[in-house]
């Protein structure tokens, strides 16, 4: 009985394949990705029209925002960190 156990189990047993010695890597592994970018202006107007009136001067009631410098960065596999250089807002009348 043995025997034939043995026989079933060794019909059942599978060779797992090698693993492959040609280990690909990313371009990026090995490397930090810095992202930074400076002097960034956005505007959203007031308005809740659709089309909004300009008048005379050519001003319409905005919110504006500006930034100094914002940056990104992380390496593979680990954590990353951002970071915002002074941030200013002004509320402006037409």
């Amino acid at each position: 009985m043995k025997k034939k156990t043995q026989r079933v189990i060794s019909a059942f047993d599978v060779q797992k394949p090698k693993a492959s010695l040609n280990k690909t890597t990313s371009f990026l592994e090995s490397r930090r990705l810095l992202i930074e970018v400076a002097d960034i202006g956005i505007a959203f107007p007031l308005e809740l029209k659709n089309e909004i009136e300009v008048d005379a001067l050519g001003s319409v009631p905005a919110f504006l925002m500006s930034i100094k410098t914002a940056s990104f960065s992380t390496k593979h596999n680990e954590s990353g960190q951002a970071q915002m250089g002074p941030l200013s807002f002004q509320f402006v009348k037409r």
